[in-house]
């Protein structure tokens, strides 16, 4: 009897120790989107002032296999919609709390 008794007990400490650790990570997965979307905003602005510069110096391009016209460097050097990210993370987030429910 006091065998298993200690081992509810030390499979509650385990629980608790995985849950403070998983909100741990999240917390450090909320803070490496947040990041991201910084980053991804301010090389988004660095692109449009290297279009926006590009005639001033002369260029057409950055280089001759990147043109600004290429579709690739259009679609970086548009805004990042962060309303379907944040609908995204919240659906996840929907999805997990009700698996943790089942």
């Amino acid at each position: 009897m006091i065998v298993s008794l200690e081992a509810i007990f030390l499979a509650l400490f385990v629980l608790a120790s995985q849950n403070r650790l998983a909100k741990q990570s999240d917390l450090r997965a909320n803070l490496d989107l947040q990041i991201d979307l910084l980053v991804e905003r301010e090389m988004t602005a660095v692109l449009q002032l290297l279009h926006e510069s590009s005639p001033i110096v002369g260029q057409s391009a950055v280089c001759s296999m990147c043109p600004f016209e290429h579709q690739s460097f259009v679609d970086l050097a548009d805004s990042t919609a962060i309303v379907p990210l944040g609908a995204t993370s919240a659906l996840v987030s929907e999805i997990m709390s009700n698996h943790g429910a089942d």
